[in-house]
């Protein structure tokens, strides 16, 4: 099978150099190629993941490797965007349920997921991560440019990290 970059040689490759630079401008740009409008969004571990994520540590500290439906949880500590947390995963901070039967719940998702090691590495302050990542077309890379972060630097200000912790039994009171 012939590859399209075999096709258009360095045609190709500059129509995608420069649609992926437009791609990241706030109105997006156009593919030159298919007409369809590309929009490449930077996206900010912000400070809501990061609370879910304390969240998730705590649960998983009382039930090891357990299973977390993520709107069950989040009602239940504190509202906010569920499709926020969800995107932990891209960081290796989660992991998504792999048996999931998404006829079951109606969506891609049974909304299952469980902290990982490397998630609670980032939450205890052992690991830092990228701070930014890129949202594509249902993918999502990580901004290998943006700086390394902690879990305290995502949470910004107005949040004690240590009385977040404490909430989850990881710090004595």
């Amino acid at each position: 099978m012939t590859d399209q970059a075999d096709l258009f040689g360095d045609n190709l490759t500059q129509l995608r150099r420069v649609t992926r630079e437009k791609s990241i401008e706030p109105s997006g740009t156009k593919c030159p190629v298919c007409d369809q409008r590309v929009h490449r969004s930077r996206r900010r571990l912000n400070q809501g993941m990061a609370r879910i994520l304390i969240a998730m540590h705590g649960e998983d500290r009382k039930k090891p490797r357990q299973w977390i439906h993520l709107n069950t949880m989040l009602a239940n500590t504190f509202a906010t965007i569920v499709g926020d947390g969800t995107k932990l995963r891209h960081w290796g901070l989660i992991e998504k349920h792999p048996t999931a039967d998404p006829s079951e719940h109606g969506s891609n998702s049974s909304g299952l997921y469980r902290i990982t090691g490397f998630g609670h590495q980032f939450v205890e302050r052992g690991v830092k991560v990228h701070s930014h990542g890129f949202a594509f077309n249902q993918l999502f890379a990580i901004d290998e440019n943006a700086p390394l972060v902690d879990i305290v630097w995502c949470l910004g200000k107005g949040f004690d990290y240590h009385e977040l912790m404490r909430e989850t039994g990881h710090f004595p009171p």
